[in-house]
């Protein structure tokens, strides 16, 4: 028997996240905010390749959570890729160790 998928298990609430995470996860989907923020990220890419997911969350205003899904979102899409790993300066504090996006 096959397993039923509801939204929040392609959207990016994990499996043992609380309900309030599958909650929010449908709730960014349904609105459209999910597609508007990977719209903004893959142009921000686009436009400066080679950050770091929380300098692009930084420059677009949002939390670096949101930078994190967005850009695996697009790595698992095929639109990005990871590169090499950088450090970067993101709201006064450098963010060490996080792996390039680069649009491919």
């Amino acid at each position: 028997m096959d397993a039923q998928l509801t939204l929040s298990d392609w959207i990016g609430a994990r499996a043992r996240d609380p309900s309030t995470s599958h909650e929010a996860a449908e709730r960014v989907e349904r609105s459209g905010q999910r597609q508007r923020q990977l719209e903004w990220f893959e142009h921000a890419v686009r436009l400066a390749p080679g950050h770091n997911s929380a300098w692009y969350a930084w420059r677009l205003g949002l939390d670096r959570h949101a930078g994190g899904r967005r850009i695996s979102d697009l790595v698992r899409d095929g639109q990005c890729h990871y590169g090499e790993r950088v450090s970067e300066w993101v709201d006064g504090r450098e963010v060490p160790g996080m792996s390039v996006w680069l649009v491919k």
